[in-house]
């Protein structure tokens, strides 16, 4: 474990070097996180774990990357690439989105006269987090931009986008199980 115990004014403390800014507080039966001196919330109520180390490994899942590497290639060379990685963070290009199964979304158009571009779906895990990672590719920006306006966005993406376009997994297993997956 590498968060160290510590009493400070009465209340029992869990602190890190490797997580400065995190730290674990006992508060009766629960463990909770402070992250730059402020609880962590779930839906306005401070998020409480039963143990320290579920606390610690919610603290490990929250300061990795939304996502930790990918690149587009044309369409041409999609068939010739099995892995294409490289170390940029493009994470800073897609946008957060209120929903209960999406975590962010975004659209690479290449050219302003393409009429279609490659969107990118980073789903929410299962403890609510950034998760796995999709490319559908030859979305057209008119659907893009009326999916950013949709109430419900996993709704929309269900009815809209799921099984139309061909599409890739871009973490995680790599394997799509879908009939319009590419390999």
């Amino acid at each position: 474990m590498t968060f160290r115990k510590h009493r400070v004014f009465g209340t029992t403390v869990y602190y890190s070097d490797c997580y400065e800014n995190y730290r674990i507080v006992c508060k009766s039966d629960r463990y909770y996180v402070q992250k730059d001196d402020h609880y962590v919330t779930d839906n306005l109520l401070e998020k409480g774990f039963h143990t320290v180390q579920s606390a610690e490994n919610w603290i490990k899942l929250d300061t990795m990357p939304d996502i930790l590497c990918a690149t587009f290639i044309s369409s041409s060379a999609r068939q010739k690439v099995y892995a294409a990685l490289n170390t940029s963070n493009f994470s800073n290009n897609l946008s957060r989105v209120k929903s209960s199964n999406i975590w962010s979304i975004g659209l690479n158009i290449k050219n302003r006269k393409d009429k279609t571009g490659d969107l990118l779906v980073q789903f929410k895990s299962k403890n609510g987090g950034p998760g796995d990672v999709y490319m559908f590719y030859d979305v057209p920006p008119t659907l893009y931009r009326k999916w950013q306006s949709a109430p419900s966005k996993g709704h929309f993406f269900w009815k809209y986008i799921r099984n139309y376009y061909k599409y890739s997994k871009l973490t995680g297993d790599k394997h799509g199980k879908l009939p319009n997956a590419v390999s």
